[in-house]
């Protein structure tokens, strides 16, 4: 009896995790992209619909869609009412944006020549440090299990280019290099002193 209740439970938080969005419910692509492109990061008149349209293109792994996620790589989700309350800690990510990059991820194949250019495009620009730590994360999440892969990319990006680009492709190949996990630490630090 208790496995079921703690099953039910989990289900129960699972299922609160999918952000509602009733006007945007079963939305085409094409509409979900419209809807983030009329607002910016920072409107708050419905978070709700935001976050569904970026948890829904992203699970939908939604390519065309990449220069939205990075438009909305700082929006931070609204906390739900059993949040706001202590009731339930929701699953899901803080920042939509970042998860539905990461989910762009090829699993086991090969890395997207476009996507990981879009990165390294959005990462060689001007950047706050909140855009640049989160698209760090959306990186190491798009190359999940291959941290040192993805800290190699962007250090030998870096050297192809010159000045502020360069250095902030660098600094970006530094902060995952900090952030790989415990057992990939060594690996990625060979990585960014090849």
């Amino acid at each position: 009896m208790t496995c079921f209740l703690a099953i039910g439970a989990f289900a129960s938080a699972l299922a609160a995790s999918e952000p509602r969005c009733d006007s945007l419910k079963g939305a085409p692509a094409e509409r979900l992209r419209e809807f983030l492109t009329q607002r910016t990061p920072d409107d708050r008149s419905d978070p709700l619909c935001t976050e569904y349209a970026l948890w829904t293109l992203g699970g939908n792994r939604d390519a065309a869609s990449i220069p939205l996620f990075f438009k909305y790589i700082t929006f931070k989700r609204e906390p739900d009412d059993l949040e706001q309350f202590g009731a339930v800690h929701r699953i899901g990510p803080e920042y939509p944006a970042v998860d539905a990059l990461a989910a762009l991820g090829p699993g086991r194949g090969e890395p997207e020549p476009e996507i990981i250019g879009a990165f390294r495009d959005y990462l060689s620009g001007p950047l706050t440090d909140l855009q640049r730590a989160n698209a760090v994360e959306a990186f190491a999440g798009y190359y999940r299990g291959r941290q040192p892969a993805a800290v190699r990319y962007l250090a030998e990006q870096s050297k192809k280019l010159k000045g502020t680009p360069a250095e902030a492709l660098r600094s970006a190949a530094e902060l995952l290099a900090k952030r790989c996990s415990q057992k990939s630490r060594d690996a990625c630090l060979q990585e960014l002193e090849r």
